[in-house]
């Protein structure tokens, strides 16, 4: 998570074995100024298909789709989600709704450009 998602700051993974639903992390980030711990969960897993996962946190939980579609020579990747602030923070849902709206877009945007341009791997030592 951490490097592609904005608002990451730090991840943690609590369980162990490969992706799968079930699957746990710890998350640190930020919102609208504020520094966010929070848990996700994997809650469905289907390598090359699609996950799904859900995300709480004292001012908010969040879930989300993403769907992987073979496209010509390329992949579809969409996404829904939903957020709902918690305690006072619902007073804040509009402003909320955005900034969280605004990461999910700048995410997407990091996530497009490292899969369409990846970096160059550094050149391998030749053998003395």
């Amino acid at each position: 998570m951490t490097g592609l998602r904005a608002g990451v700051k730090r991840s943690e993974r609590l369980t162990s074995g490969p992706p799968a639903s079930g699957s746990r992390y710890r998350v640190v980030g930020t919102l609208l100024g504020r520094t966010i711990q929070s848990s996700y969960q994997v809650t469905a897993f289907e390598p090359g298909r699609s996950f799904e996962g859900t995300m709480t946190s004292p001012m908010f939980g969040f879930s989300e789709q993403y769907r992987f579609e073979p496209q010509d020579r390329a992949t579809r990747v969409s996404m829904t989600a939903t957020a709902e602030p918690h305690g006072v923070f619902r007073f804040l849902a509009p402003v909320m709704t955005a900034g969280i709206r605004r990461q999910v877009r700048a995410d997407h945007r990091r996530l497009r450009a490292i899969l369409e341009h990846p970096a160059p791997r550094p050149a391998s030592s030749p053998d003395r």
